[in-house]
């Protein structure tokens, strides 16, 4: 399953997701994620339980103004097909 979809942040910056999940007989799906801003993109990836209510998904990178970036983002599904996401983001040093 892969999904496409747009977004806008609370601060008004837009942007898409370029989304991939595998579903598992376990009644999990491992699903791996690409947020792409104006300026970079940040890299996520879950094992997620089903039925989807919420998950937390691990940084796995980034790209642009994201290099180097980890930390994770919080989902919490709020309808069918919508998902509230909170960026928790630690950025690297430059020293």
């Amino acid at each position: 399953m892969a999904n496409l979809n747009s977004f806008k942040t609370s601060s008004g910056t837009t942007g898409h997701a370029d989304i991939t999940c595998r579903i598992f007989p376990n009644s999990e799906q491992e699903c791996l994620a690409s947020f792409v801003f104006p300026n970079g993109q940040i890299d996520a990836s879950a094992a997620i339980r089903l039925p989807l209510t919420s998950f937390t998904a691990p940084t796995t990178g980034g790209s642009g103004a994201y290099e180097g970036v980890s930390g994770h983002i919080e989902n919490t599904v709020v309808s069918p097909g919508v998902i509230d996401r909170r960026f928790h983001l630690i950025f690297p040093r430059h020293d």
